[in-house]
């Protein structure tokens, strides 16, 4: 029997792109509550860690919300953190 990879389609790409577009938004929720939380005069404070928690929960890295939190600027992420996104998209294959 040979092996024979499944090709994607178009339904597999919009769901993968409809699936990170839920993702993104999930994990730039995360990192403005981190951002909100900051503490002055501290590295991280325990609210902070809360958050970083809840998403850990919800499967996503802590280091990528705590560094994503320190790069959002409003509603805008700088080039560094669009480069941190889009390198986690890779990693998980989306």
């Amino acid at each position: 029997m040979t092996y024979c990879p499944m090709k994607e389609d178009d339904g597999d790409r919009a769901v993968k792109a409809s699936l990170w577009e839920a993702s993104e938004r999930e994990i730039l929720r995360f990192a403005g509550r981190y951002r909100q939380e900051h503490c002055a005069g501290v590295a991280a404070c325990r609210a902070q860690d809360d958050v970083a928690d809840a998403a850990k929960q919800k499967g996503y890295p802590k280091g990528l919300i705590r560094f994503l939190g320190a790069q959002k600027r409003g509603d805008e992420m700088d080039a560094a953190g669009l480069q941190r996104l889009r390198e986690y998209r890779q990693s998980i294959g989306l």
